[in-house]
């Protein structure tokens, strides 16, 4: 008994002095609420993550210092120390918690080193940031061909569903909807709708991404997934990412195939999607320290694919979702937007071009994208030792831009929680953007999917009103908008029936 008190002495005053040399809240560092080792601010957490960063704003400020799991953190709620902040070279890192858990959770083997873009930091993560936005702008992003390739994915979409006769669900319709205009444009490929496996893999990640109790805890506490329990959960998720990485190195082995020639020499076809463009980058980079350079090339091509994909598809979908919710809830909004389409556009086919002359409709889906939310809280870290608003901030302290009060705050929107598009329209009845609208963020790590989001969200959305009357079948005082909280926000799951218009 004696030996096991002694043992445990030991092993309590080795982990306080752990705590005292690397998780001491330095000196000037902004206040917060009080932590214990190891788990930070957690034990004290009445709420769910969201609320409990708006609660310690109330509390201590604009600047909020914590501990959050082992990591030194801060919480930004002004939006102009925010903008500051986030395109400041100085503040491109990511959390290492979070980097652990999302690299674990994609690798295919132990091990595996982190790369592509969202987890990526330092000169790695400027070239191939850099990389993947021109490739993305060349080959449709920013461009009016990738209007084709959506509204094909609409009308497929619409082909399925205006043979419902009873309410169904939007969400298995939209996701291959979005996933199919993505894929397209990283692969020259289409998915199958009815594929199987395409649909395990987009409910897997989304399981894994929006369940609170399993990704909240894991991105502040990566060491979770090595417990009895979470550990099998944990390697259970990994089966989507598994399946999304098979599929690509399939695209990846095609492509290089047909890029060679009998001699193995690269063949100088004209380049037809990112893979095509990111392969041949690999076989033009002789620098060995370059991201591009051989195993850790295709490594970041892996990661990037991933990435691209995983982030589009889940955003993409989530604001359609939240967008026809909506509509369903306020039906004289959804009327409204319906009388423009019938204005502006008739019975003929939608296009980008439409969008200029759709001002309601533009501040309806601007709304939506204010309201719902769907990113509340980004997190970046500080690459070097870094000021803010007069407090010191070490190396690797984690940058949380707390989203939802920008887009929530009293203070500068009026009424902020009821869903008022009227809000982005100015006296004439145009559309008016506003900079505290940050649905993709702002800075040196804004969203790289954010053109294509735009336009799917646009497409899909205007296509669906000109075609179906959307309605609830418990009528729309019975919507919930609410998001389920997560470490994102979710849309509330909801049945719809779709009536098809006779203009």
């Amino acid at each position: 008994m004696g030996l096991h008190i002694v043992i445990l002495s030991v092993l309590m005053w080795y982990c306080a002095l752990k705590w005292l040399k690397y998780y001491r809240v330095p000196q000037n560092f902004p206040p917060g609420p009080p932590s214990v080792p190891f788990l930070g601010v957690l034990p004290f957490m009445k709420d769910n993550f969201r609320d409990a960063l708006q609660t310690w704003r109330r509390e201590y400020g604009e600047v909020v210092g914590l501990q959050l799991g082992s990591e030194l953190t801060v919480l930004l709620s002004d939006f102009d120390e925010i903008s500051m902040a986030f395109k400041d070279k100085r503040f491109t890192g990511r959390p290492k918690a979070l980097t652990e858990t999302m690299t674990a959770f994609f690798a295919s083997h132990p091990g595996e080193k982190n790369g592509g873009i969202v987890f990526s930091h330092g000169d790695q993560w400027t070239e191939q940031r850099r990389f993947a936005l021109k490739t993305l702008r060349d080959f449709g992003f920013s461009k009016k061909n990738m209007e084709d390739v959506i509204m094909d994915e609409v009308y497929k979409m619409i082909d399925i569903l205006k043979d419902t006769e009873d309410s169904v669900s939007l969400n298995q319709a939209l996701s291959i909807g979005v996933v199919n205009s993505l894929w397209t444009i990283l692969t020259g490929q289409k998915l199958n709708h009815g594929d199987k496996t395409v649909m395990e893999i987009i409910t897997g990640t989304d399981n894994f991404i929006h369940q609170e109790s399993m990704s909240g805890p894991l991105m502040i506490l990566p060491w979770l997934r090595f417990l009895p329990g979470i550990r099998e959960k944990f390697l259970a998720s990994k089966a989507a990412p598994l399946s999304m990485r098979r599929l690509q190195n399939e695209m990846v082995a095609k492509h290089e195939q047909d890029s060679n020639t009998n001699n193995n020499e690269p063949s100088r076809k004209e380049s037809s999607d990112f893979i095509d463009v990111y392969l041949d980058k690999i076989k033009d980079t002789r620098d060995r320290k370059s991201s591009f350079f051989g195993d850790q090339g295709r490594l970041n091509l892996q990661r990037s694919l991933t990435d691209i994909f995983g982030a589009g598809t889940s955003s993409g979908s989530s604001m359609l979702l939240f967008a026809f919710l909506y509509v369903i809830k306020y039906p004289k909004i959804q009327t409204r937007v319906q009388n423009e389409i019938n204005r502006t556009i008739g019975k003929r086919k939608v296009t980008l071009d439409d969008r200029t002359q759709m001002h309601y409709t533009d501040a309806v889906l601007h709304e939506v994208m204010r309201h719902s939310c769907l990113v509340y809280a980004v997190p970046h870290a500080t690459t070097e030792d870094v000021m803010v608003q007069g407090y010191d901030l070490p190396k690797d302290t984690v940058v949380y831009a707390n989203v939802w009060h920008v887009m929530h705050n009293s203070d500068y929107w009026r009424e902020p929680a009821v869903f008022h598009p009227e809000r982005f329209l100015d006296r004439d009845g145009k559309f008016r953007k506003d900079e505290r609208c940050i649905p993709f963020m702002l800075g040196k790590r804004f969203c790289i999917g954010q053109s294509l989001a735009l336009q799917q969200l646009f497409l899909f959305f205007v296509t669906v009103l000109q075609q179906f009357d959307l309605e609830t079948p418990a009528g729309p005082e019975k919507v919930s908008i609410e998001p389920i909280v997560g470490f994102v926000h979710q849309c509330p799951k909801y049945n719809v029936i779709m009536n098809k218009r006779t203009h």
